[in-house]
């Protein structure tokens, strides 16, 4: 190092320089006295305009409340539209099943499939029989699916 400093704050053998307090400076401006008065009042509003200004929020307002009962207006009558047109369609549908009923009712009778038989000239059978039929040698696998092996199995337990 080619100089030493003047004082060092890790040197216990130099001292810092003392410190002067500072001094404020005087703000270098004048009060020069004006031509208005210090405390000036807001001009009163007219009672005028406090009227017009109270029927344009009173307006307002019914405007917003003409709206709002608009609204439900048309809401209440197109709910009561849509609630005729399916009351409508509930009346038809339970009309069409009990037409069907009836209909149903009518075709099953064992009367009159007697009758339709003979006019297409169907007689009744002299003897019936019944047909046994094997288990099916078919198997599936549990997902329901045809399995060639297991049927194989199947079919060579059964001798076939």
């Amino acid at each position: 190092m080619g100089a030493a400093p003047a004082y060092s704050h890790y040197n216990p053998y130099t001292t810092a320089p003392a410190r002067r307090p500072q001094q404020t400076p005087q703000p270098s401006f004048t009060v020069l006295p004006g031509k208005t008065p210090r405390s000036k009042s807001a001009p009163a509003a007219s009672p005028a305009s406090f009227v017009i200004k109270l029927t344009v929020v009173v307006l307002i307002a019914l405007t917003c409340v003409a709206c709002v009962r608009l609204s439900l207006s048309s809401a209440t009558a197109a709910t009561a539209m849509e609630s005729q047109q399916l009351t409508a369609s509930i009346d038809e549908a339970r009309s069409n099943g009990a037409a069907l009923e009836v209909s149903l009712g009518s075709l099953t009778n064992p009367t009159r499939v007697r009758d339709q038989a003979k006019a297409l000239g169907m007689v009744a059978p002299q003897t019936t029989g019944v047909i046994t039929l094997e288990e099916d040698i078919v198997m599936t696998d549990q997902a329901g699916n045809l399995s060639l092996s297991s049927s194989v199995e199947a079919a060579h337990e059964r001798g076939v």
